[in-house]
């Protein structure tokens, strides 16, 4: 009888599990809510965050970054994988170990467990300043990571890409900080790879010379901006697979350094390394909402396979604009260039100011993950979700660039 029950258990954890996977997939819509509502995360199965329905405002709690964790100064840019065995992997920006200006860290949390002091993030893809014969040097950070699983022409097993941005400073200046001589930027962003067998790693990045390796020597930058006018460059990218091919997004304002309206930018390859930007098609974004936005900022770009297309989830307005009235909105695509009107997900006061670079709960194809109905997302505040700005440009003092990251759960019904 013992034997029968344990079987029948068995079954039943097997059906859940089924039910739990073809959601990830895509296949499984559990009905809408009538209305959209944001909920504070269940801390047994995912992680913390905020309830900014119920107190009208958003309540303390961090799930990853400082004070709690005191190993970096701040966390922000987050990539979000979902597997098939339920459990959801993190990698973020964060400070450096003491090479380069930023680094990558992974941690993972697994089904029925939230993240813990103990689940300490470790570092998964560093920089390697090197200097270059034109006297520039590159590979100065690793940041805004995006990771896919996927299999290129020439690779014998499936691999997962971690795309990044890393920082070119300019021949005669020594860093980014430095005051510009002729109006341009003393740097600019490219993108540059990394891959693994396994999602935690080690993941070992692309050499110029077209071997996978340790950080260091000359690494290989696989989309950048050309010309003579040096902006942001090419920057905060996120990477899908739609139709069999890897969908790219990423902003590069290198061309019109100075125009508020920085252009953002998607590309399709079928080759992880390879990247041809003269296909690139410049996106129709929406009007902002907010009239001191100009440009987007901190923009995370994912596949929905349920509604057949692209889905952009930002905060707004940019950082150092307009405090106390930060919010995050979502726009949608049916073919990845023209994006229809911005719908506000979470409206201020209910959002934390500046709040910033979200990142959308997905599995490892860059395909929305949904969980009874709703999205999942995460984003960097201050510490305590306190109103102020902790950028602090153009003078920087105690306190600058010190982000938490948080995580908030919203149905699905705030899709365009």
């Amino acid at each position: 009888m013992l034997s029968k029950f344990k079987l029948l258990a068995a079954i039943g954890f097997a059906l859940l599990l089924s039910q739990i996977w073809r959601q990830a997939e895509g296949q499984v819509h559990n009905g809408l809510s009538s209305r959209p509502h944001v909920r504070m995360s269940n801390s047994k199965n995912f992680g913390l965050v905020v309830d900014c329905q119920i107190k009208g405002k958003c309540s303390s709690g961090v799930l990853f970054g400082q004070p709690f964790l005191g190993t970096y100064a701040y966390a922000y840019a987050p990539a979000i994988v979902f597997d098939a065995a339920g459990t959801t992997h993190y990698f973020f920006c964060s400070s450096g170990d003491g090479i380069g200006v930023d680094a990558i860290r992974y941690v993972s949390v697994k089904a029925g467990t939230g993240p813990l002091a103990t689940d300490t993030p470790t570092v998964v893809v560093r920089a390697a300043p090197t200097k270059t014969a034109t006297g520039a040097t590159i590979d100065e950070a690793a940041c805004d990571p995006a990771v896919v699983r996927y299999k290129g022409p020439s690779d014998s097993r499936l691999y997962y890409y971690l795309y990044y941005t890393s920082v070119v400073v300019r021949p005669g200046y020594k860093s980014c900080g430095e005051a510009s001589r002729d109006g341009m930027k003393p740097c600019k962003d490219v993108i540059q790879v990394a891959r693994s067998e396994r999602i935690n790693g080690p993941y070992l990045v692309l050499k110029k010379n077209g071997v996978w390796g340790a950080p260091g020597v000359v690494t290989k930058i696989i989309l950048e901006s050309f010309g003579s006018n040096w902006g942001l460059g090419v920057a905060q990218q996120s990477v899908m697979i739609v139709n069999g091919k890897l969908v790219m997004f990423y902003s590069d304002d290198t061309d019109a350094p100075r125009n508020p309206a920085r252009p953002w930018y998607m590309i399709e390859s079928n080759n992880p390394v390879n990247w041809d930007k003269a296909k690139a098609r410049k996106l129709q974004l929406p009007i902002p909402v907010d009239p001191y936005d100009k440009y987007l900022n901190s923009g995370d770009f994912k596949y929905d396979p349920l509604r057949h297309q692209f889905v952009l989830v930002s905060t707004a307005p940019s950082l150092g604009r307009a405090p106390k009235k930060t919010f995050l909105q979502i726009s949608s695509s049916a073919d990845g260039i023209r994006w229809n009107p911005w719908k506000i997900a979470i409206p201020p006061p209910r959002f934390p100011n500046y709040a910033h670079n979200p990142g959308t709960l997905s599995d490892d194809r860059g395909w929305i993950v949904r969980r009874a109905g709703e999205f999942s997302f995460a984003f960097a505040a201050n510490p305590n979700l306190s109103s102020y700005d902790t950028w602090c440009p153009p003078k920087p003092r105690s306190g600058c660039r010190v982000w938490s990251l948080y995580q908030v759960n919203v149905s699905d019904d705030v899709e365009p």
